[in-house]
């Protein structure tokens, strides 16, 4: 029993489109169209003495503090919630292969992922809403990295609604390694009342109508976070323009830039023009799940 291992996968969120619509109990609401990538960390647990959080991986030095991490907040919020349902103790390593305050929920979908595993260490049968309910104490997104479909979050992040699929398309997402505060991007926010996401009427059979669908959208924290980061503007820019971009923004409060592609060539092309141009950003290539 002591050799059981479990391992998930916690892939990057990507906010295809994010509107913010309005303020509530000084909290923003958001309309946002969410999907999730081939790109994201890893994490393993087996069985110890006691709980304890190991991180490895290109940005395990950007977590110093494991203490305050949301993968040990989920162990500990999970056994206040079902007390002797786990083993003694559960050893966990992360592997940090996303950039923090990136704007593409790498900690919530860390502590997603360390929820899926203590479910399946555990003696009792827990189902995704006993999850969701956990989830919903430990963050807004860590909902939507729960489910990592495509999906609408609404309200504060609570209501969330599965969609059909996206068509096969390949990501590419660029980060300048700056970190922009999700809290000076919202108070930079002069307009809090915008539109809600257009109404999605069918499946998006290709990558060209999802383009024309996101063209009528928005990320509303995008010019607060430029006027923070002008990289960002920059960045996406030339994204934009790379051959073979059907579509480049900013993801989330910054500073990442996902685009999208409908070709893997020159989605790899892509990633090796930035990397040439700027090769101390963070630039890598996947699909969309």
């Amino acid at each position: 029993m002591n050799d059981v291992s479990y391992h998930e996968f916690a892939p990057a969120k990507i906010n295809l489109a994010l509107h913010i619509i309005g303020k509530k109990h000084d909290m923003h609401l958001l309309d946002s169209l969410v999907a999730f990538t081939t790109i994201g960390d890893n994490l393993s647990a087996k069985i110890s003495n006691v709980d304890s959080l190991k991180i490895i991986g290109p940005f395990a030095s950007s977590l110093k503090d494991s203490q305050n991490n949301l993968v040990l907040k989920a162990i500990k919020l999970f056994r206040e919630k079902y007390p002797n349902s786990l083993p003694k103790g559960l050893c966990f390593v992360l592997e940090k292969n996303l950039p923090i305050a990136a704007g593409i929920g790498g900690g919530s979908a860390d502590c997603a992922a360390t929820l899926r595993i203590l479910a399946k260490f555990s003696k009792y049968d827990i189902s995704n809403n006993d999850l969701q309910s956990l989830a919903r104490v430990l963050g807004a997104d860590v909902s939507a990295c729960l489910f990592s479909k495509v999906l609408k979050m609404q309200g504060f992040g609570e209501r969330i609604t599965i969609i059909d699929p996206l068509p096969s398309a390949y990501i590419l997402l660029a980060n300048p390694l700056i970190q922009v505060s999700t809290k000076q991007v919202f108070e930079s926010l002069k307009q809090v009342d915008n539109g809600i996401l257009p109404e999605i009427k069918q499946a998006f059979s290709n990558v060209e109508q999802l383009t024309n669908y996101l063209a009528n959208t928005r990320n509303d924290l995008e010019y607060p976070a430029i006027k923070n980061a002008v990289i960002i503007k920059i960045l996406s820019d030339y994204i934009c323009n790379i051959s073979g971009c059907n579509f480049a923004r900013m993801t989330g409060s910054g500073a990442s830039i996902f685009g999208l592609f409908s070709d893997e060539k020159k989605a790899k092309m892509a990633m090796k023009s930035i990397q040439d141009k700027w090769p101390n950003f963070w630039v890598v290539q996947g699909k969309i799940l």
